[in-house]
C-alpha cells in the first residue's frame, strides 16, 4: 500500500509504467483491486501532463458504465481521497464519459441513470448533455415505470427542464420518499452556489446558452428551500426582490412570492426584506384577474399560500389588503378562518378585521354555534371582544371616537347576538360594556342616533342570552348583571345584599370604576345603584372598604359615596392589626377636610359612625392629639359634638367648643342604635360562619329578605357564583 501513495518523484520510471500497464489491463479493477484505484485516482494530477498515458487511462473510465460495483467504488474513492485539483480533472473525464454515452445511445441504461442521479449532479452543467438525459428519462420511466428510491440534488435540477411529464414523475418519486420519510437532502455551499450561477452580477438572469427559464430557475429553488437540511443564505432575498421588480407576468411574480414564504419559513428575520413582495402582491394577482397561470403538480393553489402568510402580513401591516382581497372570496373563508383563529395574536388592530373583513360576522357566529369550542377559538372569541371593548374607551379617551365606524361595528355585532344560538356563554364579556355604560357619552357626540338604536338592541338582545345560558358566571360578572338587569326587565336589584364571601369581587369592580373615572372624569350609569347594594352589607370587607374610601378624592358624587361609607363602618371588620389602619390613624380627616362644607351632616354621620366603630372593636379612649385632629374637623363643618367618648372606659368628657345656633341632632341614643345594630349583625354573621361549609369551592346563595309595611315579603335575590382566582380577560380591559 505504500506503492500506492507514491508520487512521480518517488517512483521510478519501471515502476509507473508498471502500475500503468496493470490499469489498462485490469478490466474490473475499480471493484476488485484496491491498490490500483486508489493510486490511480490519488496521482491522476500526474496522468494530466502526460497525453499519451492519458489516453490510456481514459479507456478505464469507460468500464465504469457497465459495471454497479465498479461504480460504487470509484465514487466512494473521490469521496475519501480527492484533493480539489483531482477533483476537477476527474469530473472532466466523467462530463466526456457521460456526454458520450448519452448521445450515442438510444436508450439510458440504469447504471448511467443511478450515476447521474445519484453520485454526479455536476454532469447536467453541461446544456446539451441535460437535454438529451431528460429526453431518455422521459422515455425510461414511461416504459419502465419505476421509483427512484433516494433524494438527491439532481432530482432538484430535472425540475428545471420544464417538461410537464417529467415533472410529473419527480413529483411521484417526492411523494413516495415524503410516505418513508425520506424527503430530505443534505447539501453544502457548492449546491446552493451552483443554483445562485444563474444570476449574473451584470443582472442578466439566464446566459444565452442555458435552457433554464426563469420560471423553471424559481421552481428549483422553491423545492430546494422547502426541503429540510439543505444549505442556503441571505444571497437569494435580492435575486428574488429583482426579478419581481422587473417582471410584469403575474405568474412569475406569484412564483417569487412562493420562494419567499418559503425562505421566510427557513429564516424569520428576513421578512422586512420581503416587504416589496408582501405589499404588492394582492394588487399583482387581481391585475391579472386573480387567476395566474399555474399549472404545475408541485404547486398549490396560490391562495392557500397566500392564506398560511397571514401573520407576515399582519407583521408588515399589510392585512388590511388581505382582508379585502378575501372579502372577495367566499370559497376561502375555512381556510382564511382557521388561519385568523390560529393567529389572532398577531392582529394589529381588531377594529379594521372587524371592519374591513366582510365575512366577519359569519366566522365568529359559527365559532360561537360549535357545541364545543377548542382553546384557539376561544382565545379568538375572547380577544376579539376584549379589543373591541378596549378600543372603544381608547377612542373615547383619546377623542377620535368614529360614529360611523363604530356604526357598522355594533351592526355586525347585532346580527351575530340574533344569530348566536349555541354556545352562548362565550358572549358574556360583553358584561364589561354594558355596566360601564358609553350611552351618556356617545349622546355628546353629533350623528350618533343611529349609532345609539342600534347599541340599544344590541345591548338588550345580549342581556336576553345572558338570561338563556345555564352556565354559571364568575361572582364579577355575576354582579354585573344583576346590576344591569334592571334596565330591561322587572327584576328589583335593590333586593340584592352581598355577603361578605362575594365582596372580594366587589372590590375588583371598584377598582374598574376608579379606572373608568381616571378617563371620563365621571361615574358609569350604574354607580349609584352599585352604592345602595353596597350600603346593605352586614359585615364589610375592609379591603373593599380602603377602595371605595379612595372614589371621595374624586370629587364625584362625594354624598352618596360618604352616606354609604359612614353607614358601612361599624360593619367594617379588620383582619390585621386595627390600630395599623387609616381609620385608627385618621388619615381619612384629610380627604373629609377637602369636601364642600355642604356636606356637613354627611360628615357628621361619618364621625359618629366612625365612634361607633371604635367602641365595637373595644378600642379606649383615643389619643388627646387625635381626639383634638376630630375635633377641628367637626369645627370646620360647623358640628357641635357631645359627649363623643362617654362610653368608654375612663368615661371622661371632654371639653368641646361650642358653635351658635347649630342644633344638637345627635345624642347617645343614636350611638347606642347603630352599635345595636351593628353588633347584632356580626353576632348573625359569626354564627353562620360557625356553620359546617362545603368541601368545594362553589359559593352557597345569598337570600336578602325585606319586607313592606304590610310584613309581606319583597323581591328575593339569589345569587349562585363560582369564586376562582383565575384572572378574567377583561379584568384589565380599561
Amino acid at each position: 500500500m505504500l506503492k500506492i501513495l507514491r508520487t512521480q518523484d518517488a517512483l521510478d520510471r519501471n515502476d509507473f509504467e508498471e502500475m500503468v500497464a496493470k490499469i489498462v489491463q485490469s478490466q474490473h479493477f475499480w471493484c476488485t483491486d484496491t491498490e490500483l484505484s486508489t493510486f490511480l485516482v490519488a496521482n491522476i494530477h500526474v496522468f494530466k501532463t502526460r497525453s499519451e498515458i492519458m489516453k490510456k487511462i481514459e479507456k478505464t473510465f469507460d468500464w465504469l458504465n457497465e459495471c454497479p460495483e465498479c461504480l460504487i467504488a470509484y465514487y466512494k474513492l473521490r469521496e475519501t481521497l480527492c484533493r480539489k485539483d483531482n477533483e476537477d480533472i476527474l469530473q472532466d473525464l466523467d462530463d466526456v464519459r457521460l456526454f458520450k454515452i448519452i448521445k450515442h445511445s438510444t436508450r439510458i441504461g440504469t447504471t448511467t441513470l443511478t450515476e447521474i442521479l445519484t453520485y454526479n449532479w455536476k454532469c447536467l452543467r453541461i446544456c446539451e448533455l441535460k437535454y438529451n438525459f431528460v429526453q431518455q428519462l422521459k422515455e425510461f420511466y414511461r416504459k419502465e415505470n419505476l421509483v427512484f428510491s433516494k433524494m438527491s440534488f439532481s432530482l432538484i435540477l430535472l425540475t428545471q427542464c420544464g417538461e410537464p411529464d417529467l415533472l410529473g414523475y419527480v413529483y411521484k418519486i417526492f411523494k413516495y420518499l415524503n410516505k418513508e420519510k425520506l424527503l430530505y437532502l443534505h447539501s453544502g455551499p457548492e449546491e446552493w452556489n451552483y443554483l445562485l450561477e444563474y444570476t449574473g452580477i451584470d443582472e442578466r438572469f439566464v446566459p444565452s446558452h442555458s435552457l433554464v427559464a426563469k420560471r423553471d430557475w424559481l421552481m428549483s429553488i422553491l423545492i430546494y428551500i422547502g426541503l429540510e437540511s439543505t444549505f442556503c443564505t441571505d444571497e437569494i432575498v435580492p435575486i428574488i426582490n429583482r426579478i419581481y421588480d422587473q417582471t410584469k407576468d403575474a405568474d412569475l411574480k406569484t412564483m417569487c412570492f412562493r420562494v419567499a414564504s418559503a425562505y421566510r419559513h427557513r429564516n424569520g428575520s428576513v421578512i422586512k426584506d420581503f416587504d416589496l413582495i408582501f405589499k404588492n402582491i394582492f394588487d399583482d394577482i387581481k391585475a391579472e384577474s386573480g387567476k395566474p397561470c399555474t399549472s404545475n403538480v408541485f404547486l398549490r393553489d396560490i391562495n392557500l399560500v397566500l392564506i398560511s402568510q397571514f401573520r407576515m402580513f399582519c407583521l408588515l401591516r399589510y392585512d388590511q389588503q388581505f382582508y379585502k382581497y378575501y372579502s372577495s372570496k367566499p370559497e376561502y373563508i375555512e381556510a382564511v378562518t382557521s388561519e385568523i383563529v390560529s393567529n389572532c395574536d398577531a392582529i394589529g388592530d381588531f377594529v379594521i378585521f372587524m371592519d374591513r373583513y366582510d365575512f366577519f360576522v359569519q366566522i365568529f357566529s359559527k365559532i360561537l354555534d360549535k357545541e364545543c369550542t377548542d382553546s384557539k377559538e376561544k382565545k379568538f372569541v375572547e380577544v376579539c371582544m376584549d379589543r373591541f371593548i378596549g378600543n372603544i374607551y381608547r377612542s373615547l379617551r383619546d377623542k377620535n371616537f368614529d360614529v360611523a365606524l363604530y356604526h357598522r361595528l355594533f351592526t355586525k355585532w347585532y346580527e351575530i347576538s340574533i344569530a348566536a344560538t349555541g354556545n352562548r356563554n362565550l358572549f358574556k364579556f360583553f358584561i364589561y360594556l354594558f355596566v360601564f355604560d358609553v350611552e351618556k357619552v356617545l349622546c355628546a357626540y353629533k350623528g350618533s342616533e343611529k349609532l345609539l338604536d342600534v347599541y340599544k338592541l344590541f345591548k338588550k338582545k345580549t342581556l336576553e342570552i345572558f338570561d338563556r345560558n345555564g352556565e354559571p358566571l364568575s361572582d364579577e360578572l355575576c354582579f354585573y348583571s344583576l346590576l344591569i338587569k334592571s334596565d330591561f326587565s322587572t327584576y328589583d336589584v335593590q333586593s340584592l345584599v352581598v355577603s361578605e364571601n362575594e365582596q372580594h369581587a366587589l372590590t375588583h369592580v371598584l377598582k374598574k370604576m376608579n379606572v373608568y373615572f381616571d378617563r371620563f372624569q365621571n361615574f358609569p350609569a350604574c354607580f349609584t345603584k352599585m352604592l345602595r347594594i353596597v350600603k346593605k352589607s352586614h359585615l364589610v370587607n375592609y379591603e373593599m372598604y380602603v377602595e371605595l374610601f379612595n372614589f371621595l378624592w374624586l370629587g364625584k358624587n362625594s354624598k352618596e359615596i360618604l352616606e354609604t361609607l359612614a353607614a358601612l363602618l361599624p360593619k367594617v371588620r379588620v383582619k390585621c392589626n386595627i390600630r395599623e389602619t387609616f381609620l385608627y390613624d385618621l388619615d381619612w380627616i384629610v380627604i373629609l377636610e377637602k369636601l364642600d362644607v355642604k356636606l356637613r351632616r354627611e360628615v357628621e354621620e361619618f364621625i359618629i359612625a366612625f365612634y361607633s366603630w371604635l367602641r365595637i372593636n373595644n378600642i379606649g379612649e383615643l389619643p388627646s392629639y387625635k381626639r383634638t385632629r376630630i375635633r377641628n374637623l367637626a369645627d370646620y363643618f360647623g358640628i357641635f359634638l357631645i359627649n363623643e367618648s362617654a362610653k368608654t372606659e375612663n368615661n371622661v368628657q371632654p371639653k368641646v367648643k361650642r358653635v351658635k345656633n347649630v342644633p344638637n341632632k345627635f345624642s347617645e341614643e343614636v350611638d347606642s342604635r347603630l352599635e345595636k345594630e351593628s353588633a347584632t349583625a356580626y353576632k348573625d354573621d359569626t354564627k353562620t360562619h360557625k356553620k359546617k361549609q362545603p368541601t368545594h369551592q362553589q359559593i352557597g346563595p345569598s337570600v336578602a329578605r325585606h319586607r313592606n309595611a304590610d310584613n309581606q315579603p319583597m323581591v328575593t335575590a339569589e345569587v349562585r357564583t363560582e369564586r376562582t382566582k383565575k384572572q378574567n380577560v377583561c379584568a384589565n380591559f380599561f
